[in-house]
């Protein structure tokens, strides 16, 4: 049996994402001991320049299904 990768992949896309960990340096300013606040970024579709902010792995990872699976 053969394997054609064009039997198993239908579509294809290219991202660029941008993350960065939003950093809390609570009530007096200072960085020391910052919480992490949370992910933050912005994925956009190379080919068409689609682009979304997140505040969330899990937002980051619904994106992407909902970019992969609608209409271009």
């Amino acid at each position: 049996m053969s394997f054609h990768r064009s039997q198993y992949l239908k579509q294809t896309d290219l991202f660029l994402v941008r993350v960065w960990a939003k950093v809390d340096g609570g009530d007096d300013g200072n960085d020391k001991g910052a919480v992490n606040a949370g992910w933050h970024g912005r994925v956009q579709r190379v080919i068409d320049g689609e682009m979304h902010e997140f505040d969330s792995l899990q937002n980051l990872a619904n994106l992407l299904a909902e970019m992969l699976s609608g209409p271009k």
